[in-house]
């Protein structure tokens, strides 16, 4: 796997450190351990220890603080009915929906497999964030902490000045294009991340939570992600879908390889990003910030926007196509101003387990 990614500039998250090999078991008995009965396989067992470059996720930690800080991103457009009704109708046309009808949320729109809108490509690259009313807001934590959430607001106004585009809709395009290059390029070289039935149902190991999210400012280039959890992938050489037909998941489980690799790339990482529970991932696809966006129009059209624009960026990468290029003037003050949104946004986050 790593080497595969190393080809597309990535890197895995996980790095071997060191190997067990357990001693001969064939003595212990079925009831006290693996030797004998129906455990024993004549196989060597082995434990091994990898360093993992990160303990924050896409999903739970990045992706949900985010939305978290839209209600204080986006203070100026709660409320504004008119501008609800423009921005919804521009995004159904990105979609090639009818802006007349009522706006599906984006992860109905991955669920069934339509087409989704990229606010990164429009004229203005989104709609703009305001970030100073982060300023009369900080989540809860200690003084340390509070002193680097304003250290992390001056180097976001600092990034920001002069700056017409959108550094959100940047920031989650280029996060979805890094998922989907990830995907692209498991399917290139025939590996699956780990998808199979199991006693649950259908387990699906590409989703949003398995990329972990790197420090944004000690990156080498403008990569912010990692995979990880690849200990129940395999190849292409040894998928067997007699095991699929003798399972309870028959008729609804992919039965071929192709059709596997469609499963996760689609109903796997696609849906996580879109924030669809569809399949059991393991995403909780909560925020927190769910009152808010409930009762206020604008801030879900910001949400569908922010999640089509993320899921845009993942079927981009799929077809081989790279994220929106942007002013070369730009780049520097958008990467810069990105990477302070990662940190805010992890900061919100700070305490959720998954």
């Amino acid at each position: 796997v790593d080497m595969a990614l190393a080809s597309v500039n990535m890197r895995c998250a996980n790095r071997p450190v060191a190997v067990y090999r357990y001693e001969d078991a064939a003595g212990i008995t079925e009831a006290g351990g693996w030797g004998s009965g129906r455990h024993s396989t004549g196989v060597p067992r082995f434990c091994c220890v990898f360093e993992t470059v990160g303990d924050r996720r896409l999903g739970d930690h990045l992706l949900a603080g985010l939305e978290r800080l839209l209600p204080h991103l986006f203070s100026h457009v709660q409320g504004d009915a008119k501008w609800a009704a423009k921005t919804g109708a521009s995004l159904a046309v990105l979609r090639g929906a009818d802006p007349n009808e009522e706006l599906w949320e984006t992860a109905m729109v991955a669920e069934c497999g339509m087409q989704v809108g990229n606010l990164a490509a429009t004229e203005d690259g989104g709609p703009c964030e305001c970030h100073a009313s982060l300023a009369d807001w900080r989540p809860e934590g200690s003084p340390a902490m509070r002193r680097v959430w304003d250290a992390a607001l001056e180097r976001l106004s600092r990034a920001r000045a002069g700056l017409k585009r959108s550094a959100l809709f940047f920031l989650v395009e280029r996060l979805g294009h890094e998922c989907g290059v990830v995907c692209r390029r498991l399917a290139e070289t025939e590996i699956s991340w780990g998808t199979y039935p199991d006693a649950t149902g259908i387990h699906c190991n590409a989703h949003a939570n398995n990329m972990v999210v790197l420090n944004p400012f000690e990156t080498i280039g403008d990569g912010l992600l990692a995979p990880l959890d690849f200990d129940m992938a395999f190849t292409r050489d040894s998928f067997l879908p007699e095991v699929v037909a003798s399972s309870h998941q028959a008729g609804a489980f992919p039965e071929t390889w192709d059709e596997l690799v469609a499963f996760e790339q689609t109903m796997g990482m696609r849906t996580s990003l879109a924030g669809s529970d569809f399949t059991s991932t393991g995403v909780s696809n909560s925020s927190g910030a769910e009152e808010a966006f409930d009762r206020d129009l604008g801030l879900r059209t910001v949400r569908n926007c922010m999640r089509d624009t993320l899921v845009a960026g993942y079927d981009a990468a799929l077809n081989s196509k790279p994220p929106t290029p942007v002013p070369s003037a730009d780049k520097a003050g958008l990467l810069e101003a990105a990477r302070c949104l990662c940190q805010l946004a992890l900061m919100t986050t700070f305490d959720v387990q998954c």
